[in-house]
Formats: structure tokens, sequence, C-alpha cells
């Protein structure tokens, strides 16, 4: 299988985000929605070949042609496959997870994320250039319509990247945390894991697993068990 490590990535290009993770899905599959600021839902898929202009690329910028490598998915990622991700794991790189997730590509490991599901766009004062002000252009919403902003992606197995810590001693700082009045969108249905069995018949497997030892990559061994474990439960 595959563990793709977004542990610390706070994103990036949305197009970029786009191609990845339609590479990993299935054709037409929804990456993440998009919710213009007049409320309208816009579907983001990867379409093989076809690169969407980035609204924040300078204007007249030239057309950077499509990577050919990632136009036809190589049979080798259609493996199964685990996504690390911490409280780090912000924007692009969280809609790629959540995406995974929802659309059952993916297991999702680590901690639950930053929680940043908006983009904003600045724009100098006229009163003085040296202060910018920014505002909200695009709410985005994981394929099963529940936003990552201030939730963020909850991992299918929470697991600390050290032994004993808790949510309340790893000392975070999320989306929630940097603002007084963090965006809060008007449209927020609650998600929840459709593969609660599963995780737990995988959960029960983990446990007759050697013992981690200390050193070890803690997030990864468990990436990499649950792999294991889960190729074994759908046997």
């Amino acid at each position: 299988g595959w563990i793709l490590d977004l542990r610390d990535n706070a994103g990036g290009s949305l197009n970029t985000a786009i191609c990845l993770t339609g590479i990993l899905l299935e054709a037409g599959q929804v990456v993440f929605y998009e919710q213009q600021p007049g409320g309208e839902y816009v579907a983001k898929r990867h379409t093989p070949g076809v690169r969407e202009p980035d609204p924040l690329e300078a204007v007249g910028a030239p057309e950077r042609p499509l990577n050919p490598a990632l136009q036809v998915p190589p049979l080798a990622l259609q493996k199964p496959m685990a996504v690390l991700i911490n409280a780090r794991s912000a924007s692009a790189s969280e809609l790629m997870a959540a995406s995974l997730q929802d659309h059952d590509r993916a297991w999702i490991v680590g901690e639950r994320s930053f929680g940043k599901g908006t983009e904003q766009i600045g724009e100098v004062t006229a009163s003085n250039p040296h202060i910018w002000s920014w505002r909200d252009i695009r709410t985005f919403y994981r394929p099963m319509r529940a936003t990552i902003q201030l939730n963020g992606v909850h991992p299918d197995f929470a697991v600390f990247p050290e032994a004993g810590m808790t949510e309340e001693t790893a000392d975070r700082v999320r989306e929630e945390d940097l603002f007084f009045n963090p965006v809060t969108p008007e449209d927020n249905p609650p998600w929840s894991n459709p593969r609660t069995d599963r995780i737990t018949e995988i959960a029960r497997c983990l446990e007759t697993r050697r013992p981690i030892d200390e050193g070890e990559d803690l997030q990864l061994e468990v990436a990499v068990g649950v792999l294991e474990c889960g190729d074994a439960v759908t046997r």
C-alpha cells in the first residue's frame, strides 16, 4: 500500500490538490465543493489533461502545462492507502485528506487537522499602503458537504506523536485559536464517519501487533499497521 504524509503541510495550490487527489479517485468523483460568495456550490473534479485557471495567479501569467505523468493514473496508485495528518495540516492538504476519506479511498491516521476551509484575498487599504485588509472569497466543503472550517479533518485512527500524549497536553494551535472571531460558515452540516464498524475491526487487529519501540515514528508505524490490518480484515 501507499502512505501519504501530509503532516506539517500547510497547503498550497488548490489546482495541485485537485489534480493529485483526482488521480487517486475514480474518474468524475468530486474532490471538494466550493461555495461562491452568492451561495452557489461548485463541484471541483479532476479532469485528466485539463488544468483549471487559478483566480489568485497573476493576470496574464503564462499557462503552465499539466504534467503528462498526472494525466493517466498508474496502476500502482490503486493500492490501499493511508494518509498522515496533524494539527499543522491545513487548507489544501486538509481538502485532499477529507476527499480521500469521504470516498473511502484512504485511512486517515494522526491528529485532527488545522481547520482552514476558507480562502481570502488581500487588498491594500486606500488610506495607508502599509495596511492590508482581507476578505473571504470562497468556502470549501468536503465531498459529503461538511465543512473543514474550524472542524478540521478527524482521523479514522487518532494517534499522537508521543505515547501518552492527549489533546489537552499536546499544546496545538489551530484556526479557532488564532482569531478572536474566526470565520464560521452559515451552512455547517455535521460530519459523521461512515466507516466506524471497519475502524473497530482494524483497531482490534492493531492491538495484536508488536509494541512500537521508543524512537520510532509512532504515527507512521500505526499507518503501516492500519494497511496491513485493513488487508487482513477485508480478506
